[in-house]
C-alpha cells in the first residue's frame, strides 16, 4: 500500500493539467482534466462564482459540504471556480494553474455572452479592467 501510495505522490497522480470550455453533450461546460484520475465536467450553468489568486499561499476556506477538486500547481495564479448544486453532482469547487489566464477569461466571457449566463457582467468587467494599472492584478505572469 505505502509503494501504490508513493507512486502516485511521485508521479502526482491527480494533479490538475488543464480547465476548458468546451461544450460537453451538447451543453457549455468546464472541464478539468487531471493526470492519471478521470475529467471532472460541470455544465456552465451551474457556475456560480469565480476568483483567481496568485502564489502558492493562498489557503481557500469553503464549508465542509462543497467538494473540492484539483489544486494550485502555479505561483504564477490559478483559478478557482464555485458551482452550485444541481443534478450534475454536489456543489463544487474546481481549482487549477492557467498557462493563459487572459485566454481562459476572455473565452468564458465570450461563452457567457452568448449564453446569457448570471455572471456576464463580471466576467465583462473581469476582461476588460485585465491589465490596467489602477488595478492590483499582478500580470507579471502573462
Amino acid at each position: 500500500m505505502l509503494v501504490i501510495f508513493s507512486l502516485m505522490f511521485g508521479l502526482r497522480a491527480g494533479a490538475p493539467t488543464t480547465i476548458d470550455i468546451a461544450r460537453v453533450n451538447g451543453a457549455w461546460s468546464l472541464v478539468l482534466q487531471r493526470r492519471a484520475l478521470g475529467n471532472v465536467v460541470r455544465r456552465l450553468d451551474d457556475l456560480e462564482g469565480f476568483v483567481e489568486t496568485f502564489a502558492y499561499c493562498f489557503r481557500l476556506s469553503t464549508p465542509c459540504a462543497i467538494k473540492r477538486v484539483g489544486h494550485t500547481t502555479s505561483k504564477a495564479g490559478t483559478v478557482r471556480l464555485f458551482f452550485t448544486e444541481s443534478s450534475a453532482g454536489p456543489a463544487l469547487a474546481m481549482s487549477g494553474s492557467l498557462q493563459e489566464p487572459h485566454a481562459f477569461f476572455v473565452k468564458l466571457r465570450d461563452v457567457m455572452l452568448a449564453t446569457s449566463h448570471n455572471l456576464t457582467s463580471i466576467t465583462m468587467e473581469y476582461v476588460a479592467d485585465w491589465g490596467r494599472s489602477d488595478t492590483p492584478r499582478d500580470d507579471a505572469h502573462e
